[in-house]
């Protein structure tokens, strides 16, 4: 039992430990985010993530019961209860349409995410518009734990992202499934004629 009371602490110490390999593409303008939270007829509470950076702004649903944690050092934390963490950074420098060098440049970033991890699959994951390069990776924390991740990079909004999943491996494949529900949510939003 003490074990699973660490694993959140072992998610942000992980992130905060790999925070220094990408300072130079974090974005200098800080990222903005909430929750909206609507009653909409015949269709009870409908919940939206907000991202603002800068004069742009990007929505997402986030999935059931995850709580939005503020930007800490140029990223957005998604929390489960299930001891799962979905990360959302913006890059500079990075485009998820160029060619092999690109590719190689964005697996090697996605290793880098976690020292030790290895790249176990490539594929390709979807925003509501866009389609990026995606990474499954697989390792083992200092106490021997077993933990999946998938890093996603794509272009939205004329803006490029990391999005990031992480979670035990007995629970990487079904978590999955709602990180998948929040990429295609994710979209920039209309400007209004006035701005």
């Amino acid at each position: 039992m003490k074990t699973e009371a660490l694993i959140p602490l072992l998610f942000s110490a992980v992130i905060l430990a790999v925070e220094p390999c990408v300072a130079s593409e974090a974005v200098a303008v800080g990222m903005k985010s909430s929750i909206w939270r609507q009653e909409l007829p015949e269709m009870g509470t409908i919940t939206t993530g907000v991202l603002t950076i800068g004069q742009k702004t990007f929505l997402f649903m986030p999935p059931v019961g995850w709580q939005v944690e503020p930007d800490q050092g140029g990223v957005v934390r998604l929390v489960g209860a299930k001891r799962c963490l979905i990360t959302i950074r913006l890059l500079r420098d990075t485009s998820a349409k160029e060619g092999a060098p690109a590719i190689e440049k964005l697996r090697q970033q996605a290793q880098s995410r976690v020292p030790g991890a290895e790249i176990r699959r490539e594929t390709v994951c979807h925003t509501e518009a866009e389609s990026g390069p995606a990474f499954d990776l697989e390792w083992r924390d200092a106490q021997g734990i077993a933990f999946g991740g998938r890093v996603v990079f794509v272009r939205v909004g004329e803006e490029s992202f990391e999005f990031s999943l992480m979670a035990l491996s007995e629970r990487f494949n079904s978590e999955l499934t709602a990180f998948a529900g929040f990429l295609t949510s994710f979209q920039a939003a209309v400007s209004s004629a006035g701005q």
